[in-house]
Parts: C-alpha cells; structure tokens; sequence
C-alpha cells in the first residue's frame, strides 16, 4: 500500500518590492488530494504595517487553487528593510512558508557640523558627518566644497559600520593673495542617503589695510585739474602687489588722473 499525504503549496509572485512600487502581489495557493468539498485556509504573516491581505483563502469545490492579492503600503516612515514570512495552514495539511522582501523607500538622513563656522586663512578646523541610522555595513561617504581648491579636505569619508558619525579634519589653505571674504558651501552625499550642507565664511588674511589721505580738503570749484592730490598707503601685507579701484559719489564732478 502506497500512502500518499496530501500537500499545500504556494507561489508569491513578486517575492521581493519596493514600498513605494504600487505594486499588487499575487499569492497563488494550490492542493493535492481530494478537490471535493471547499475547504477555507489560514493566511498568517509575520507582524508588518507595510502589508495589507486577506487572513484566509478559499479553494472552491472542485479547484485545485485559489489566489488571493496582497498589497504593499507606503508609510512614509523610515525603516529597515522587511523580510515577512507569509504561511497557509488549516484542514490537516502541513503548515507552507514563503517569505516577502519589503525594502524601504525611505533613505536616513545625513548632517554635517562644523567647529568653526567663521574661519581665517591657514586655520584647521573639523567637520563631523553624521546619519540618522546605524548601518551594517561601513558607509562610503563624499565629501565637496564649493571651492575646493580653498580648502585641504578628504573626498572621500567611511563611517565604520555599527557607528553614526566620523570626524575629518579641513585645512584652510594660505594663499598670500588678498581677496575678500568667501562663503563656502561642504556637501555631503552617499547612496541611500539624504545629502546634507553646511556653510562656513573664510576671511581673507591678506587684505592689506588702506590709508588715503587728500590734500587740500577744502577747493574751490573753478580750482582747475590737479588742484587736490591724494596719496594712497598701504599699511599692512605690503609683499604682494594689489590694484585699488577709486570711486567717489560726487555725480561725475570730480576727475581722477588714474582710478586704479
């Protein structure tokens, strides 16, 4: 005598979405033995807000399956990835497990602070990078400024698996040329992430200091050209040779020999 137990099985088709894919998973559920009578199954999964489907499946008279439609709800909210496990069991048939990967469509954050945000020229300063969720794994990070060639800085930054943050240290580079004042832009980005930006002002330690003195202070208007003289100093970071540009408010009533 040949003993033949009977058997579920089940197909989920995808097995593995996106949260946000809109996709509707179909959940095929077939049996052996006898198809007379209707028989009702238990549909149970693992806890998860991300899913919504029915808790039983009915195989009609006569039918050796049935399906029923699973469908994937985007929360919104940062999580893990999900692996479910969705089993059929019921009506002396052996309990069968299949398993349904959600991944996440919600990225965690970066962020990055500075220890200085108003720096001069030659100065050394931190920025420390940040996100919002521990990984796994080590998280390959790059790291760009606005004018890069202002600053000595790593492109690349890892924060090590199992921590949130890493910290890096940023050269502002002396270049010995005046020029004014710069806002500068460090961006950070990494796949999966959300990019940050953080802004840090260089002063310019080269910009020499100006004296103008004219003399007389007092002319008449019908003095004629030349009548007033103006001598320009420079009284600090004298090593470099600069240009000044001479404006004055008065409408065009007053020529200058040389502007620059």
């Amino acid at each position: 005598v040949i003993s033949i137990n009977k058997m579920l099985t089940m197909e989920l088709s995808p097995n593995r979405v996106d949260e946000n894919g809109g996709k509707r998973l179909t959940l095929k559920v077939s049996r052996s033995g006898n198809w007379t009578a209707a028989e009702v199954f238990n549909i149970v999964s693992t806890a998860d807000g991300r899913i919504s489907m029915p808790n039983s499946i009915t195989i009609p008279a006569n039918q050796s399956g049935a399906i029923v439609y699973i469908n994937v709800i985007d929360n919104d909210v940062l999580d893990n990835d999900s692996i479910i496990n969705v089993s059929i069991e019921g009506n002396g048939y052996d309990a069968v497990t299949t398993k349904l990967y959600v991944v996440d469509n919600e990225y965690p954050d970066l962020k990055i602070e500075t220890s200085k945000t108003v720096l001069k020229e030659g100065e050394t300063f931190q920025l420390m990078i940040k996100t919002n969720r521990v990984s796994d794994n080590p998280i390959l990070v790059t790291l760009t400024s606005e004018n890069a060639k202002r600053f000595k800085f790593p492109t690349q930054v890892t924060i090590p698996a199992g921590e949130i943050s890493q910290t890096v240290d940023v050269v502002a580079i002396d270049d010995n040329l005046p020029s004014l004042s710069l806002s500068n832009v460090f961006s950070v980005y990494a796949d999966k992430h959300n990019k940050a930006e953080v802004t840090v002002l260089l002063e310019d330690d080269d910009m020499p200091a100006l004296e103008l003195t004219i003399s007389p202070t007092q002319v008449s208007e019908s003095a004629g050209p030349v009548s007033v003289a103006g001598i320009l100093r420079r009284t600090t970071n004298t090593d470099s040779r600069i240009t000044v540009r001479m404006t004055d408010d008065s409408n065009g009533r007053l020529y200058f020999g040389n502007r620059e």
